[in-house]
């Protein structure tokens, strides 16, 4: 009797418990599967740029894809004094040796995926510095002056030789040969803005010379002469400007304005990019060296319409897929200070 009872109250709580319906997908396992694949885990070098020796220098490789946190390992070799953040990838550092080096960097997500810049090695070049040519070895002859007694006998003056306007070789297209060297170069004149230093070297005259950083309103102060506006002028232009107003003071003064350090030049970066906000334009820079600086690109960044905006009004667009490529490489220009890179 006990066993019929047990039975019946197990077939009970079986039909009362609610059966799974095949046809139904829980929604958690539906999220699982519509969630896409990581992209697969890449890095890129570091963009070939000539280092200048002893000057500051950073860079940095780019890794995508990928999960996670990424850990950056380099083999081969750097210039002495340039080393690689192994969390970021920047390659920073002051050289201290010249030449060209090669390098490759791996990186390992933090799934352990790992990636490496591929079978051709990175490169940093430093121009060569040339030695020195050895002194030529003296003439025991020409060291020895004549004495009263020697007779001194000139040569015999000849004709001058003939000049032919049309084999002189032609003057040299510096701006070409940098552009050759791969070194970058900017063709405009450099404009003083705030808070630039400068120093304004009077010659003979010490009471006028000294170092100024220019204000905000764009002005220096200098002793007798009190305000002269510097921004907006070349160095050249602000030396003829003190030497105009010098002239109460002093006959025929020699002025040279020099840059100490350059503060007013920036460009700025906002968006989907791992390190936003302003950057100092202190050499030439191109938009994909900016984004190489600004840590690269995050997950959901639009790599193809990138907008750089001027600040005359003007709107040029950036698409980083084609550059890295090697396809319509003329929108990789020059920035300009107040340059704002937009990454969506």
């Amino acid at each position: 009797m006990r066993t019929a009872i047990l039975s019946v109250l197990f077939a009970a709580i079986l039909t009362a418990t609610p059966q799974q319906d095949p046809t139904k997908t829980n929604p958690e396992q539906l999220r699982t599967q519509q969630k896409p694949a990581d992209p697969p885990l890449s890095v890129l070098c570091a963009p070939a740029t000539t280092f200048q020796l002893g000057v500051a220098y950073s860079s940095a490789v780019i890794a995508s894809g990928g999960t996670g946190s990424y850990q950056f390992s380099l083999s081969g070799t750097l210039p002495a004094g340039v080393g690689i953040n192994s969390s970021t990838g920047v390659i920073s550092g002051t050289p201290t040796a010249d030449g060209a080096f090669a390098y490759t960097v791996q990186v390992t997500d933090s799934s352990g995926a790992v990636a490496t810049t591929g079978g051709t090695p990175c490169t940093l070049q430093l121009p060569v510095v040339a030695s020195p040519k050895a002194n030529p070895t003296p003439d025991p002859a020409a060291s020895n002056p004549a004495t009263e007694t020697t007779a001194v006998t000139k040569p015999p003056v000849g004709a001058q030789p003939e000049i032919d306007p049309a084999k002189l070789a032609p003057p040299r297209d510096t701006a070409t040969e940098k552009a050759a060297l791969g070194v970058p170069h900017d063709d405009h004149p450099f404009i003083l803005g705030a808070e630039d230093q400068i120093t304004v070297l009077i010659y003979g005259s010490p009471e006028f010379s000294g170092s100024h950083m220019i204000r905000p309103d764009g002005k220096i102060t200098m002793p007798f002469l009190g305000d002269v506006v510097a921004t907006g002028l070349t160095p050249l232009e602000l030396s003829s400007a003190i030497r105009e107003k010098l002239k109460k003071y002093i006959v025929d003064p020699d002025v040279s304005v020099s840059v100490n350090a350059v503060n007013s030049k920036r460009y700025y970066i906002q968006g989907e990019v791992n390190r936003t906000g302003e950057y100092k334009l202190l050499v030439p820079t191109k938009v994909l060296e900016a984004l190489v600086n600004a840590g690269g690109f995050k997950d959901f960044a639009n790599q193809k319409k990138i907008v750089i905006m001027r600040v005359t009004g003007e709107r040029l667009n950036f698409n980083y897929k084609e550059v890295i490529k090697g396809k319509n490489m003329d929108q990789n220009i020059y920035l300009k200070p107040g340059d704002i890179i937009i990454v969506k």
